[in-house]
């Protein structure tokens, strides 16, 4: 991959996390630390860390898990929680796709002026 086109892309990812930590960030403080830009490769994606926060799953597909603390267990003897559906990812995409276009936009003026 093309190193300018390489950097436009890790620049659009990047305001791609940093939306969905604004998104998620009033729900969870974790899941927000967890979100990062990863390279491997050419492969350039924004990932949650599970291992840092193991809530990232259950706030984006929105699944029942087990309760862990005592003080969790609310109603009795139910010892499983769910927690809302909060697609932070997809929705930051939603919300960022523009910053993509024109980082795309910005590639095409590097290679027209780099074949000049």
């Amino acid at each position: 991959m093309d190193k300018l086109l390489k950097r436009r892309i890790m620049k659009g990812a990047a305001s791609v996390a940093t939306e969905a930590r604004r998104i998620i960030s009033p729900r969870s403080r974790r899941v927000g630390g967890a979100i990062s830009v990863q390279v491997r490769g050419d492969l350039i994606s924004v990932e949650t860390d599970e291992s840092v926060d193991g809530e990232a799953r259950a706030w984006a597909g929105g699944i029942r898990h087990p309760l862990n603390y005592p003080n969790q267990h609310l109603h009795g003897d139910e010892w499983w929680g769910s927690h809302p559906r909060v697609n932070y990812l997809e929705r930051a995409w939603t919300n960022k796709i523009g910053d993509m276009q024109t980082q795309m936009e910005l590639w095409t003026a590097d290679l027209t002026k780099k074949l000049r």
